[in-house]
């Protein structure tokens, strides 16, 4: 047995996640709404690599430009695209982007 249900973003389906995913609604308002973006139209199940708890922990991935010491954003853009990762942006004094490498 199955049960569909649908979510109007995926924001909204991580508010529902207690352990970490309810986190995502944490983020800055203009990157929760890129990570709606990405996931726009996808269709995910509790056990995919992208469930909230999972993807808060594991894949949605921050650079703190300050402690790392970044100087080149646009290299470290560069080497996020080329891996196959996801580019969300700079927000604050933070990159973020998702990693997608080989996730189901």
């Amino acid at each position: 047995m199955s049960i569909n249900v649908k979510f109007n973003t995926y924001s909204e389906f991580a508010s529902e996640y207690q352990a970490f995913g309810y986190r995502i609604n944490e983020l800055p308002s203009k990157l929760i709404d890129k990570i709606d973006a990405f996931f726009q139209g996808k269709l995910l199940s509790a056990n995919s690599d992208y469930n909230p708890d999972n993807f808060y922990v594991n894949l949605l991935q921050k650079i703190d430009i300050e402690d790392d010491h970044v100087e080149n954003i646009e290299e470290i853009k560069k080497d996020v695209l080329s891996a196959g990762n996801y580019w969300l942006g700079l927000y604050g004094s933070n990159i973020y982007y998702i990693h997608t490498a080989n996730q189901k």
